[in-house]
């Protein structure tokens, strides 16, 4: 759903090459690296707005037909319970050599 209004896609790839690179030729080495999943609940489509749209560090530039879109995505899967979600979470721990 995020990716409907913030792809992180080519910035997290670029990272991620960033690291491989300073293990290849840089004094890091790979400590250890985990995959994990992260539960987050949404009380409702506001609560999901202001949280993940609108944070105050970051301007979405989210406009009227965005916010639209979004809402088409998230209003569906909401129950008396808000939404609960799973944010997949990839850590790489690096230790620098010697």
């Amino acid at each position: 759903m995020t990716r409907l209004y913030n792809d992180e896609g080519e910035v997290r790839a670029a990272a991620q090459r960033a690291l491989d690179a300073a293990l290849r030729t840089g004094p890091w080495e790979a400590w250890a690296e985990r995959r994990f999943e992260m539960p987050v609940q949404f009380r409702d489509f506001a609560d999901f707005e202001a949280r993940m749209m609108r944070p105050t560090f970051a301007d979405h530039r989210i406009d009227d037909a965005k916010l639209a879109q979004v809402r088409a995505r998230f209003e569906p899967l909401a129950g008396p319970e808000g939404v609960a979600f799973r944010k997949p979470m990839h850590v790489r721990l690096l230790r620098r050599r010697g």
